[in-house]
């Protein structure tokens, strides 16, 4: 309408000039799309996707927890690039944990004559048989019991024209070399256990366990058990707890008096407490053995309670069959999550870090490279946050148990590399402040940016005394300096409270060092000739050989009587 008015005041009404790339974008835009094109987009995508199964099998021969421990490896060499990869793969599994490790929601039994029975609807089931031994004992009698019938029933010859017949067949030469016949796989030596006819006398039961999962965390299962009772007389303590009888064949005895059940516990709330959340099941197995010690695989525990429930006064007396069951947890992908956050922002605050002889550095505002913050604070503080929310709660405290090390050399890195330079930059320039006449070297710049630092400085030591106090003690100067910076800045803000606190707690953790170390060091009475030990105590050391020479004269001599006396004896 203005462009009308404006044509109009001149006397020329003329339409305005039209964009033609804009027209056809526009008619684009505005085209209705065809089956065909809306089938051909998703076909598209569909090609970009990746199927479950083959997603489930490659994560299985990688599992999560080995992820972690390359990009943990490939941070500590340097191959941040490496670790860029590693990270958004991470991120990517964690989001679809569930396609990768659904949730095992119950673990059944499956006892049918079938070899291979029809399954329930969504259930898996494991290859190995249970019932395994029954089968085995009653094959055995089964071909003892033909072959007494084919030796009654075939003429017998006498013992001397069995010898001649043995002596003739070693007199003849044979032309050709007997060839041996190729080993059978396993897999057909399996199958050849049983024919068909044998089995059909038999009348075996195949018992096999059955396991079913699921993504919803409703129902998912967070304790498993082996129990032995009486069939008739079961009762379950509690509505979450199910279990399912073991029909185990035993020999001799038509109804067991005595039969194991797994028992499994669901969740009551959902996975929302953390206690539940490292005692959940992602996976059950069968460990058909001879030998009731042998371990379970990496990263399962395994069940000591033999299903055969064989005598422990017959263990390594013959060939016994030992079932046990192992099951794996989430406890190991727990720790392993808080591995991914912890070294993806170490990463960044590494990234953020200028070196005094690079070009970064020299970007820097003289107030940053006075108070020696070459690197990115918010990035700090962020992976201060992230390592106190990693020690907090039940997983913190296995945290705090598995990843001691891994703690000890982040927070002493954080301390020597970017908090202590600060901190002394700091403390200098306060120093300045405090003379009247130095003030004017004192910019307004420096000033404010290091009552800054001290804010995010006081919750960034806070968590460093935190976690060093719920360590062991390794490195006691470390341990003071930190605790003492800690507290001082905690003053400066006005909390005094934390302040006592933390060097309350300090100074007690620092007592109990020095009196375990006086136990078992060089001035302790209970062990006072420790050898390795450092000391700058000279004259303590001097006292303590004047002793030792002293003591091994003693021994000498009384050794030399005693042989003495021995001598003469002889």
């Amino acid at each position: 309408d203005v462009y009308k008015r404006q044509e109009e005041k001149k006397g020329k009404a003329k339409p305005p000039p039209k964009d033609k790339a804009k027209g056809k974008k526009d008619k684009d835009e505005n085209k209705v799309p065809t089956v065909d094109d809306v089938a051909e987009k998703y076909r598209a995508l569909d090609e970009q996707m990746i199927r479950e199964a083959d997603w489930k099998a490659v994560s299985q021969h990688v599992p999560f927890e080995v992820h972690v421990e390359l990009i943990k490896a490939c941070f500590a060499v340097g191959l941040y690039d490496k670790v860029d990869q590693l990270v958004e793969s991470a991120y990517i599994r964690l989001k679809y944990r569930r396609l990768e490790v659904p949730y095992v929601t119950a673990v059944d039994i499956l006892a049918s004559i079938q070899k291979e029975p029809i399954l329930p609807n969504g259930y898996d089931i494991l290859p190995e048989d249970l019932n395994l031994l029954h089968l085995k004992q009653e094959l055995t009698k089964l071909r003892a019991t033909q072959k007494t019938l084919a030796i009654a029933d075939s003429p017998q010859e006498p013992n001397s024209k069995k010898k001649e017949k043995k002596k003739e067949e070693k007199k003849k030469p044979s032309g050709k070399k007997e060839e041996k016949a190729p080993p059978k796989p396993p897999s057909e030596e399996k199958q050849e256990l049983a024919t068909e006819y044998e089995l059909s006398q038999i009348k075996h039961t195949y018992v096999r366990l059955i396991v079913e999962r699921g993504r919803s965390p409703v129902n998912a299962v967070c304790g498993l058990a082996v129990v032995f009772a009486d069939p008739e007389a079961w009762v379950a303590t509690d509505e979450k707890e199910i279990a399912s009888v073991v029909p185990l064949q035993v020999e001799g005895q038509e109804v067991p008096t005595r039969l194991p059940f797994i028992v499994f516990r669901r969740t009551a709330n959902a996975l929302k407490d953390e206690e539940e959340q490292l005692t959940l099941i992602t996976d059950v197995k069968c460990m058909v053995c001879k030998d009731p010690y042998l371990p379970s695989p990496v990263g399962y525990t395994k069940i000591p309670v033999d299903l055969r429930e064989n005598p422990k006064e017959l263990v390594g007396l013959g060939a016994r069959e030992y079932i046990y069951l192992a099951y794996k947890t989430e406890r190991d992908f727990r720790l392993a999550e808080r591995d991914l956050e912890v070294v993806k922002n170490l990463l960044e605050l590494e990234r953020s870090y200028a070196d005094p002889k690079s070009d970064k550095y020299k970007e820097l505002t003289k107030a940053k490279k006075d108070l020696c913050l070459n690197f990115a604070m918010e990035q700090l503080s962020l992976l201060s946050s992230i390592l106190r929310d990693a020690i907090m709660g039940p997983i913190g405290d296995l945290y705090l148990v598995e990843r001691q090390g891994m703690l000890f050399d982040i927070v002493s890195h954080i301390w020597k590399k970017y908090a202590e330079p600060v901190v002394k930059a700091i403390d200098y320039n306060d120093e300045l402040e405090a003379h009247e006449q130095l003030l004017e070297y004192i910019s307004k710049d420096i000033h404010n940016l290091s009552r800054e630092l001290t804010r995010s400085l006081s919750a960034v030591l806070l968590t460093s005394q935190r976690i060093l106090n719920k360590l062991k003690i390794t490195d006691p100067l470390l341990f003071a300096e930190v605790a003492l910076t800690a507290g001082e800045y905690s003053e400066r803000q006005g909390d005094y409270r934390t302040a006592v606190q933390v060097l309350r707690a300090s100074a007690s953790r620092v007592v109990e060092w020095r009196e375990h170390a006086a136990q078992t060091g060089v001035s302790g009475r209970e062990n006072w000739i420790s050898p390795m030990y450092v000391t700058c105590d000279n004259g303590f050391i001097d006292e303590i050989e004047e002793k030792l020479q002293k003591a091994l004269e003693e021994w000498t001599d009384a050794v030399l009587k005693e042989e003495g006396r021995g001598g003469a004896r002889g």
